[in-house]
C-alpha cells in the first residue's frame, strides 16, 4: 500500500513539472487570463511555453527560466517592461516578429539558445554575460550600453558602441581595400566596394588616440550594387604624426558597421611664406622659408613678416 502511494505521489510531482502551453489569441495583456487560449496567463517568471501570435504587452519585468520556451511569430509583437533569458532557456524571434523591451535585457551566463529573426527594441541597456550567445539574422537596437563578454551576431559585447543597431544579416557593403595617400599636406582616403545593398551613406571618422573617433565627412553611398565602385575622400586639415581613419557604413534603414582601422603617419611639413621689406614699407619680395638664405639681397636694413610677426634683419 505505501509503495503504491508512492507511485501516485512520483506521478503527481511529474506532471507539476510537465511545462504548460500558453498560446496569445487576442491583442491583449499578459496578465489578462482572456488573452490566452488557455482561459489562464502565464507567470511572469515562467519555465512554459510561450508562444506570442497577436500583439501582447504588459508593464511588469518577464523572465524566461531554465527551459522555457518564448515564440514571438512573425507579424506579432510582445512588450514587456525589463527582460531576461536565464540560462538554459529558449528563445525565437520570428522574421517579422517584434519584441520591445522599455527597459533592460539581460541573457544570463551561457544563455546560448536565443535566436533572432526579427527585430529587438531595447530603451535601456542589453547585458550579455559570459557565455551568451544571441545568433540569427534579425537586428538589435539599444539605445542604451551593451555590456558583458557574451557574443551577438558575432560580436563581443562590451566592443559594441552604445546606442547603436546591430544585424546578423551579411555586410551590407563587401569592402575590398581601405587605403591612403599623403600629397601637399593633405590624406586622402580611397576604398573600394565589391558590392553593395541598401547603401545609404559613408561617415569617415577620425581619431587621435584610436580610441574617441569624430566625424570629419560623408560619401554617398550606391544604393544597390554588383560592379566594383570606388570612393575617395581627402582630409585637408589631417593630425600631425599618427592618426586613425575608419568608415562607417550605414543602411537605409539606419542600421550601420564599421569597416577596420586604418592607421595613418602624417609628417607634416609645413611651408611659411616671408615677405620681405624694405624700412619705407616698400615689399622687396616673397620668399617659401627654405629660399630664405639662398636669395640674394642688397645689403642693408629690410623689415620681414612672417606667420605675423614682424623682425628686422641686416643684410651685409
Amino acid at each position: 500500500m505505501k509503495r503504491i502511494i508512492f507511485l501516485i505521489s512520483l506521478i503527481f510531482t511529474a506532471l507539476l513539472l510537465i511545462a504548460a502551453t500558453f498560446i496569445s489569441v487576442i491583442n491583449g495583456d499578459w496578465s489578462a487570463s482572456q488573452t490566452w487560449d488557455v482561459s489562464s496567463s502565464p507567470p511572469i517568471s515562467t519555465s512554459d511555453n510561450i508562444t506570442i501570435a497577436t500583439n501582447v504587452t504588459t508593464n511588469s519585468n518577464i523572465i524566461i527560466k531554465a527551459g522555457g520556451f518564448l515564440t514571438v511569430n512573425s507579424n506579432d509583437t510582445l512588450t514587456v517592461n525589463d527582460m531576461q533569458f536565464n540560462n538554459g532557456s529558449n528563445v525565437i524571434i520570428e522574421d517579422l516578429g517584434v519584441l520591445i523591451i522599455n527597459g533592460n535585457l539581460t541573457n544570463k551566463n551561457n544563455s546560448d539558445a536565443i535566436e533572432i529573426y526579427g527585430s529587438v527594441q531595447v530603451s535601456g541597456s542589453f547585458d550579455n554575460g559570459n557565455g551568451g550567445i544571441v545568433t540569427g539574422t534579425g537586428s538589435i537596437q539599444v539605445d542604451g550600453s551593451y555590456t558583458g563578454v557574451g557574443v551577438t551576431f558575432g560580436l563581443t559585447n562590451s566592443d559594441i558602441p552604445a546606442g547603436t543597431t546591430i544585424s546578423g544579416e551579411p555586410m551590407p557593403v563587401e569592402l575590398i581595400s581601405f587605403t591612403y595617400e599623403i600629397t601637399n599636406n593633405e590624406v586622402t582616403l580611397f576604398w573600394v566596394t565589391a558590392s553593395e545593398t541598401n547603401n545609404d551613406y559613408f561617415t569617415i571618422e577620425r581619431s587621435e588616440e584610436n580610441i574617441n573617433f569624430i566625424e570629419i565627412g560623408t560619401i554617398l553611398g550606391a544604393g544597390n550594387s554588383n560592379n566594383v565602385l570606388n570612393y575617395k575622400f581627402t582630409d585637408t586639415e589631417p593630425i600631425k604624426d599618427i592618426s586613425y581613419y575608419r568608415l562607417k557604413q550605414t543602411d537605409y534603414n539606419g542600421a550601420f558597421e564599421y569597416s577596420d582601422i586604418l592607421a595613418c603617419d602624417f609628417d607634416y611639413n609645413e611651408t611659411t611664406y616671408i615677405e620681405i621689406y624694405t624700412l619705407s614699407g616698400q615689399l622687396v619680395c616673397t620668399l617659401k622659408n627654405t629660399d630664405l638664405f639662398n636669395n640674394k639681397l642688397s645689403s642693408g636694413v629690410y623689415i620681414v613678416n612672417s606667420n605675423n610677426k614682424t623682425y628686422k634683419i641686416f643684410i651685409q
